[in-house]
């Protein structure tokens, strides 16, 4: 079974120090779609879901957790799966 976006979403952000909130300004993506996100409000679409897991992709090279088991989920995210 895929996993919805957000969740691949949460699953890489094991691997960066920044608030998820910071990421998606980052991105280019209104903070409003990160918090209708988490509240279950609103499915993230592909578009947003590849802006947000690139910038991601990005800070996990430049600002790492540090730790030697980031925050433990399962193991390391595979690629954004375009089937949810």
């Amino acid at each position: 079974m895929l996993e919805s976006y957000w969740k691949q979403i949460l699953e890489k952000h094991r691997y960066v120090d920044m608030p998820l909130h910071k990421v998606f300004k980052l991105a280019h993506i209104p903070t409003s779609t990160y918090y209708r996100n988490i509240q279950g409000k609103s499915e993230m679409t592909y578009d947003t879901a590849k802006k947000v897991y690139a910038t991601l992709e990005r800070l996990s090279k430049i600002w790492p957790t540090g730790l030697d088991d980031p925050k433990k989920i399962n193991a390391p995210a595979p690629k954004l799966s375009k089937d949810h």
